[in-house]
């Protein structure tokens, strides 16, 4: 990470600043241009900056307060009007600076105030720094210079640095990436390519992310817009869906069946990030599986993209949590099509023995389509934690309890390991199906916490869980977002409520 002298400042002006405890709301600078989430993720800094402010608070007879407590003050004090930022440009920084309401002069407030305002400003550097500087595509990014290669079927197939020498498939370009430092860009046309078990040659790097993304729109020079179609089906004989056969590479030796043929685990794409991609085809879309890398540490960005599958449209299963560091999956849609044993349309498996206080995955945005269970546990997953903001869950089986084939539940947890458990962060969500969680001894493995409004259309003789709110009438708005969306374009321009 790149240091400049605001960050100095940061350090210098802290105890001064905390001592005023004034944050410069008052002075109309725009908070809505932090990202106060992502200004988390760098543990070091914000370590050092909590052991200095706590210093200062103990001199002055006070008691100290952690990072984390004076952002929740912030967050409390503050309506964050934009829901957060992606990235954190300079132009918006001055723009929001700019639109600040006249304030009448006064000395005291000032004097009050402004070493706040200095600290807050130290902070928005901070977080334009930590915010992008990982991923290749930002304006602002700081890691090291990788390669960019394209993917066309127009080029010729050669090296693949530029778009007439584009490579005709997608994974010539993944095993092209030269190095494990990072910051390497491969950019795909629009297209159907009939490929599986995509796998690159590196991972990347905490500070450089690599990046795998469609031209939706031509803007990157492909000349075209729509899907990069990434199809794992049998090009004469159609939809595999075979075990380990996904568009993600994983697979398990030890496998009774399917592609069984190695051991390969998904941990190849750790910090990688993919962006307007459709997967189908296949067993799973855009799911990674850490097989015998279980345990170790993972993260993926996943953005404007559609994964589908015969078990899981997507999902992380087995990795450990990185606290400041999580999976995402923003603005994305989810489908499986299977119902029977261990599917849905995400899976989530963890490898912690307890339950972690952070989630192995965030999903934002995002759609889950599913015959029996929108969000599961996976069957040999320990703790697994998932966060889910503004999600819409879409299960389709409405059995009648006398036929004696109920659902599993939208949110599932059936046939867990004795160690399995799994935790749901919901906020501002909505869901339909026959009912929330699975029914009996299964369900004492699940749990929750609601944030915002979480409502349910469910069975009407079905219990509400506490908190949630029922819905009555049919969701008409939300049975509209059972189709995928139709180009990337749609993901990122409409709110899909």
């Amino acid at each position: 990470m790149g240091f400049d002298l605001s960050v100095v400042a940061l350090f210098m002006l802290s105890p001064v600043a905390l001592y005023a405890r004034r944050w410069p709301f008052s002075m109309g600078y725009n908070p809505t241009i932090l990202p106060a989430p992502r200004l988390r993720q760098d543990a070091g800094c914000l370590s050092v900056l909590e052991q200095v402010s706590s210093r200062s608070m103990m001199k002055h007879g006070e008691k100290p307060q952690s990072l984390g407590d004076l952002f929740a003050q912030a967050e409390q004090d503050v309506n964050f009007s934009m829901r957060r930022f992606d990235r954190v440009s300079p132009a918006r920084q001055d723009a929001a600076r700019s639109s600040r309401p006249p304030r009448p002069p006064s000395r005291s407030s000032w004097v009050q105030s402004w070493p706040a305002t200095f600290l807050w400003l130290a902070l928005l550097s901070l977080a334009r720094l930590e915010a992008a500087t990982w991923d290749p595509a930002a304006a602002d990014y700081a890691g090291g210079k990788g390669r960019t290669f394209y993917v066309s079927k127009q080029g010729d197939n050669s090296d693949g640095s530029n778009w007439a020498k584009a490579f005709h498939t997608i994974q010539a370009a993944l095993s092209a990436v030269p190095n494990p430092q990072g910051g390497h860009r491969i950019i795909v046309r629009p297209d159907h390519y009939n490929e599986a078990n995509l796998h690159p040659a590196y991972r990347g790097t905490p500070g450089a992310y690599n990046e795998l993304l469609g031209d939706f729109d031509g803007h990157l020079g492909s000349g075209t817009n729509g899907w990069v179609v990434i199809d794992a089906s049998d090009p004469v004989k159609g939809f595999k869906s075979w075990d380990w056969w996904s568009s993600i590479a994983a697979s398990d030796k030890n496998w009774p069946t399917g592609n069984n043929q190695q051991t390969f685990s998904s941990i190849v794409c750790d910090r990688w990030i993919f962006r307007n991609l459709y997967t189908a085809g296949g067993d799973a879309g855009l799911f990674w599986d850490l097989t015998d890398k279980s345990g170790e540490g993972f993260t993926v960005i996943v953005e404007d993209c559609v994964g589908t599958g015969r078990a899981f449209g997507g999902g992380v299963c087995y990795p450990t949590v990185r606290e400041n560091e999580p999976s995402v999956f923003r603005r994305s849609y989810f489908l499986a099509l299977d119902w029977v044993g261990d599917t849905a349309a995400v899976l989530l498996g963890g490898w912690e023995k307890a339950m972690p206080t952070a989630p192995h995955v965030v999903f934002e945005d995002c759609t889950f389509v599913h015959p029996d269970n929108a969000v599961a546990l996976s069957y040999a997953s320990h703790c697994a934690r998932g966060k889910f903001a503004r999600c819409r869950m879409i299960v389709l089986n409405f059995t009648q309890p006398e036929m004696g084939a109920n659902s599993t539940g939208i949110i599932c947890t059936e046939k867990h390991a004795p160690t399995g458990r799994l935790h749901v962060d919901l906020e501002d969500c909505t869901l339909a199906g026959y009912n929330v969680f699975t029914a009996g001894e299964d369900s004492k493995a699940s749990s929750y916490t609601l944030k915002g409004k979480v409502q349910a259309y469910l069975q009407f003789k079905q219990p509400l869980p506490q908190g949630f709110q029922r819905l009555g009438l049919w969701p008409t708005e939300l049975f509209y977002q059972i189709a995928p969306p139709r180009s990337p374009a749609e993901l990122k321009t409409k709110n899909r409520p």
